[in-house]
């Protein structure tokens, strides 16, 4: 798998937070990103260290917001952005079911929609022990090239595919892979493909345009 994108990152922040070097920190994410390994959405990760905000105290005015909310048994507690904005979507605008996952509910629908595409063992040289859970191009440009006819033929049918095929087909990996520990699927944020299947008003076909 890919991880020279994760080395540039914790380089330069154990460049910059430990020694202090943020010149030099900020030479080594440069150079991170003129890599030409490092996959796209890992250059997006090292570009946030230049442009995101910075909270420690000592390097000049920052603001931290902290937010309250009442739980279940109506205690004021101390939650997150996220929880604040889940909660006024279930009390708010008529939803009776909210999660907050960041990105995995789209490598969740990625998954499901690909997972015999970018999980086949027929792959030459992305197998290596029968204790992989990923292939180890899965975060690279060869995990497309390597499969690039059979995704092509997949993103045809998406186009064409009615709400009830999307279903068909995402109740068939479903059933046959749950459980099956990978870094595309998060099981856990839906009961069961049902939940998964009615968590999205719009079809999935939608969702992918």
């Amino acid at each position: 798998m890919n991880q020279r994108g994760a080395l540039w990152d914790r380089l330069s922040l154990n460049i910059d937070a430990h020694l202090k070097e943020r010149e030099e920190a900020l030479q080594e994410i440069r150079e991170g990103l003129e890599d030409d390994v490092v996959a796209d959405k890992d250059k997006l990760m090292l570009q946030k260290q230049i442009c995101g905000t910075t909270l420690s105290k000592e390097l000049g005015d920052s603001r931290i917001n902290r937010f309250i909310s009442k739980d279940v048994d109506n205690h004021v507690v101390e939650c997150s952005v996220e929880e604040v904005v889940r909660k006024h979507y279930l009390d708010n605008e008529g939803f009776n079911n909210a999660v907050h996952a960041e990105g995995s509910i789209w490598h969740t629908v990625l998954g499901l929609l690909f997972y015999d595409i970018i999980f086949d063992l027929n792959v030459k040289n992305v197998w290596l022990s029968e204790v992989q859970t990923n292939p180890i191009d899965l975060n690279s440009r060869d995990l497309y090239e390597d499969r690039r006819e059979r995704f092509e033929e997949r993103f045809t049918w998406l186009q064409t595919a009615t709400d009830e095929e999307l279903a068909d087909a995402v109740r068939i990996t479903w059933v046959s892979q749950h459980s099956l520990e990978t870094s595309e699927i998060n099981w856990s944020l839906f009961e069961d493909v049902g939940d998964f299947l009615v968590s999205f008003r719009f079809s999935l076909l939608t969702l992918l345009e």
